[in-house]
C-alpha cells in the first residue's frame, strides 16, 4: 500500500475528542469555512448535496452515524459504489478541493498542538499492524476507530466521501490508490469491452441481454462469492462503459428485489437495515474494473 496515500488519508481524516467541549472537528471544519471567500458555502453546500444523493439512492437509510457505519461495513465487506456515482461529487469538489488543502493544512496549524491526535496514532498503529490489501482493509480500520457520534459530524463525512470516492476507482496507476481486493480470476464472471465497444463472454461476442441472463445466472449460482470483473482498454468510450457498468448494476438489484421478496415479503426498499445487510450481504455488488494494456 502506498505510503503517500497513508499520509493523505492521515491528514485528511477527523479529529478525536480530547477532553474539550468543542470537539476538534467541528472547531476545524468552522475555522475551514470562515476562510473560504464565501465563507465555506461551496463546501457546505458539496457534503449536504451528497448526503441527499446517498439518501434519494436509499443507500443511506437517514443522515445519522449508524447509517453511515452500514456503508462503512459494506465496504469493509469489498462492496463498493461505482465510479459514476461521483461524478458531480468530483466535479464540485475539484472547485474547492486545493482550497481546502491549504485550508485545513493552515486551520490544523493554528488549533492544533500536536502533529498527532490519538486518534491519528491509532489509524498509524493499526496500519503498521495490519496487512492493508485493499480498499476494504481501510474501511476496517475506519470501523474499529470511529464512532456513530464520530460519523455524524461534518469534517468526518466529508473525508468519508473523499475515501468512498478513492476506493470506487481501483487498480490504476495513480500513486494515491489502492489496490484492488484479492480475487480468484478463474472463478471471476469476466467481461470485456473492447475498442469497438462489443461486449464478450469468454471471448464470445454477445449481446445485452445475453450479458443480462449469463450474469444473472453467475449471481444466483455463486451469491456471495461473486465477483465481476470489468476489463476494457484506453479506447472504450465512456459512454459505453457506464451502460455496461448500469447493466451489471440493474442486474444485481433486481435479484437483490427478487431475493428481498423470497426471503420477507417485502421489496429491499422496504425492509429493515438489518434486513438490508443480510441482502447486500447475500449478493454484494463486487465488481472490479481492469484496464487492459
Amino acid at each position: 500500500m502506498n505510503n503517500k496515500f497513508f499520509l493523505c488519508f492521515l491528514i485528511l481524516l477527523g479529529i478525536k475528542l480530547q477532553a474539550q467541549n468543542n470537539k476538534p472537528e467541528i472547531v476545524l471544519i468552522e475555522c475551514i469555512y470562515t476562510n473560504y471567500s464565501d465563507d465555506g458555502i461551496a463546501l457546505k453546500q458539496l457534503i449536504s448535496n451528497f448526503e441527499n444523493q446517498l439518501l434519494e439512492e436509499k443507500i443511506l437509510a437517514d443522515s445519522s452515524g449508524s447509517s453511515y457505519r452500514r456503508i462503512i461495513k459494506q465496504m469493509a465487506n469489498d462492496t463498493f459504489l461505482s465510479n459514476h456515482f461521483f461524478s458531480n461529487f468530483s466535479d464540485e469538489w475539484e472547485k474547492v478541493g486545493n482550497s481546502f488543502d491549504r485550508l485545513n493544512k493552515n486551520c490544523r496549524n493554528t488549533i492544533l498542538k500536536e502533529n498527532l491526535l490519538p486518534f491519528e496514532l491509532k489509524v498509524s498503529d493499526l496500519i503498521t499492524k495490519k496487512n492493508i490489501q485493499s480498499s476494504s482493509d481501510i474501511a476496517q480500520i475506519m470501523l474499529q476507530v470511529f464512532s456513530d457520534k464520530d460519523l455524524e459530524l461534518e469534517y468526518i463525512k466529508l473525508n468519508l466521501f473523499l475515501f468512498m470516492a478513492t476506493a470506487a476507482t481501483t487498480n490504476t496507476n495513480g500513486s494515491d490508490k489502492l489496490l484492488p481486493p484479492i480475487y480468484d480470476a478463474e472463478k471471476a464472471f469476466q467481461i470485456a469491452i473492447n475498442s469497438d465497444n462489443e461486449i464478450f463472454i469468454s471471448k464470445h461476442l454477445v449481446s445485452i441481454s445475453q450479458l443480462s441472463e449469463l450474469l444473472r445466472t453467475y449471481v444466483v449460482k455463486n451469491t456471495s462469492n461473486s465477483t465481476i470483473l470489468l476489463n476494457y482498454n484506453k479506447n472504450t468510450t465512456y459512454g459505453d462503459y457506464m451502460k455496461l457498468q448500469q447493466v451489471i448494476l440493474s442486474n444485481i438489484e433486481a435479484i437483490k428485489h427478487e431475493y428481498a421478496l423470497e426471503t420477507y415479503s417485502l421489496n429491499y426498499e422496504a425492509l429493515s437495515i438489518n434486513e438490508k445487510d443480510k441482502v447486500d450481504t447475500m449478493y454484494p455488488l463486487h465488481v472490479i474494473a481492469i484496464e487492459i494494456k
